[in-house]
């Protein structure tokens, strides 16, 4: 059971290589009808049953095979049958592809692999507790010994066994070798430790043992029913050799069974390593399935993913064969259409060409016509630019002469100004000496009045002093007036300081008055200056105002001026395109390197 578990997990593998080979050779197919019949070929695989996998195989190599060559022959060229898949009637792979000369020509070689691979399955017989096993055990022993002469071979023919080397001879479906077809499909060997390879060998060796312990077998059964012919008393004319050559096979037989029993012991301990290694095996087998299991499971998404997208492909790639015919249609239309548009340009050229032919002649005879029209409208042309010269030369000296009375009149204007511009600062210079002179003259005679001032008020500081000493005076005469005369005296005396001090007042009265005159005097003259002196700065700022807009007046008149001549100079340049394009219309080309001179 390890055994065919190991084979499928190698066939599975190589299935799996094989369909990511034949990938990119089913997109490159040409028509889409092969594509769609790949596809459903590729599911019928995909969906074969396990005991299939080897015609799977076989199918799927031989699909490679015919899709790397463009082209789908016999069975892809129809859609698969259903039911199991039936073997291939054709040649496989040729020796030269693979290196290996054996070929499958016909289908009996695949059904007996198929039926192999079927027997694989089954479980292999108990013969490890046969009392033959002493023979196979030798076998064993001298198959591993590289002996390929069997125990014992008689000159008879009848009693020839087969011979160990073709019976040891590689299966092309073993488990060791390589069951691929091609070089490009062939799957890698197993590294060195691989529990395949051992348990292979094995099991291969084992398969030996049993055809080699069959084959001894029915030696020794011939050479029982020998001997009970020769104890029997049959064939008694040659009893005698018989009896010779009896005695030769027993001894050879003696020897034979003592060297198989030899040969027994060590195959025994042989087959104890080899248990200890099939446990081991089946371990990793067991672990191997896991893994196998949850890749089948991958395997088996991808390939549902993979045969979906293809469906969507098949699908669209039915829609671009049914749009390509569609187009093919269009395109032989468009093609008959072009033969007959061509067909009828070639007679539209020809009418043309001769319709051409009549109107050069016609046109040939006005251009003649237009040719002396063109030398009257040169004519014309010329005067016109006379006329044209002359009227430049007018316009120009008009300009100059403008231009001239313009600047003659700002001049005019800006010297005018200018006069009197100087005449309002000597002006505004001479009053402002006046003025200064006449605040020195002020300023004179306040400092006269302020001494005037100091003495007057020391003056009165004395008459109050000596008021002050009669008042005292007066009381302290008072005090000892007894008599009336005292008091007579006292009040004359007394009257007569009042009258004197009132008569001070009075003038001191009338001086501050005057004081108070003059001043007021002083301050109306200075407030007259000051309006003098705001009077005159206004007046040089009007006159600076009216200088700068003077400025600006002449530097208005000369950009008016600068307008002018530009628009003038505009005018004439499109009189002198206009000119132009009336000359271009006519097909004539005068020459205007006089005027871009000037």
């Amino acid at each position: 059971m390890e055994r065919d578990e190991i084979s499928g997990l190698k066939l599975d593998e190589e299935f799996r290589k094989s369909l990511l080979h034949i990938k990119p050779f089913v997109y490159a197919l040409s028509t889409s009808q092969s594509a769609k019949l790949c596809a459903s070929w590729l599911q019928k695989l995909n969906n074969a049953p396990s005991r299939e996998r080897v015609i799977r195989n076989a199918y799927l190599v031989e699909m490679c095979k015919q899709a790397e060559k463009q082209r789908l022959s016999a069975p892809f060229n129809n859609p698969p049958p259903a039911g199991p898949l039936r073997p291939l009637l054709t040649p496989r792979y040729a020796p030269q592809e693979t290196g290996d000369s054996s070929e499958w020509s016909d289908a009996t070689e695949i059904s007996e692999i198929t039926t192999r691979e079927q027997h694989r399955s089954a479980s292999p017989p108990s013969y490890f507790g046969d009392a033959g096993n002493a023979k196979a055990s030798k076998a064993r022993r001298n198959v591993l010994n590289n002996k390929s002469k069997p125990p014992y071979q008689p000159g008879d023919a009848t009693f020839k066994s087969k011979p160990i080397e073709s019976q040891t001879q590689s299966d092309p479906y073993d488990d060791t070798g390589d069951t691929t077809p091609c070089d490009h499909w062939r799957v890698p060997q197993h590294p060195p430790g691989f529990p395949g390879d051992s348990h292979s060998d094995c099991m291969r060796l084992l398969k030996q043992y049993e055809e080699q312990m069959a084959s001894d077998k029915t030696i020794i059964a011939r050479y029982q029913q020998f001997l009970n012919a020769v104890l029997s008393g049959q064939g008694q004319s040659n009893a005698q050799e018989t009896r010779e050559s009896g005695q030769k096979g027993l001894k050879t037989c003696d020897k034979a069974l003592q060297t198989s029993e030899k040969s027994l012991q060590a195959s025994q301990k042989a087959l104890q390593a080899s248990e200890k290694k099939i446990s081991s095996m089946k371990a990793t087998i067991k672990n191997l399935q896991a893994q196998n299991a949850v890749l089948s499971a991958d395997r088996d998404r991808y390939q549902k993913s993979f045969f979906a997208e293809e469906t969507k492909k098949a699908a669209a790639n039915v829609n671009l064969s049914q749009e390509i015919a569609t187009l093919q249609e269009k395109l032989a239309d468009l093609t008959d259409a072009k033969s007959s548009l061509e067909s009828s340009h070639k007679e539209t050229v020809s009418r043309y060409q001769h319709l051409m032919d009549i109107n050069v002649g016609q046109l040939r005879k006005k251009l003649a016509m237009a040719q002396g029209e063109n030398q009257r409208i040169q004519a014309a042309i010329t005067t016109l630019e006379n006329k044209l010269q002359e009227l430049e030369t007018e316009e120009m000296e008009k300009e100059k002469f403008r231009l001239e009375q313009w600047q003659d009149k700002v001049q005019k204007e800006v010297l005018i100004y200018n006069q009197k511009l100087v005449e309002l600062e000597e002006m505004h210079s001479m009053d402002t000496q006046q003025l200064g002179a006449h605040i020195n003259d002020l300023t004179t005679k306040l400092t006269l009045k302020d001494n005037e001032i100091t003495y007057l008020q020391r003056k009165l500081q004395k008459c109050e002093h000596l008021k002050d000493a009669i008042f005292k005076e007066c009381e302290h005469k008072l005090y000892r007036v007894k008599t009336e005369k005292e008091l007579e005296v006292i009040t004359t005396r007394f009257f007569k300081i009042i009258i004197a001090r009132i008569s001070v007042c009075t003038v001191q009265r009338t001086f501050t008055l005057d004081w108070i005159a003059r001043d007021e005097e002083i301050r109306v003259k200075g407030l007259q200056l000051q309006m003098k002196t705001q009077y005159m700065s206004l007046s040089t700022a009007h006159a600076q105002g009216k200088n700068q807009e003077m400025e600006q007046a002449v530097a208005q008149l000369e950009a008016k001026y600068l307008d002018l001549l530009g628009n003038i100079k505009d005018s004439a340049w499109k009189q002198k395109e206009n000119d132009q394009k009336v000359n271009r219309g006519l097909n004539l080309t005068p020459d205007y390197s006089h005027h871009s001179s000037r």
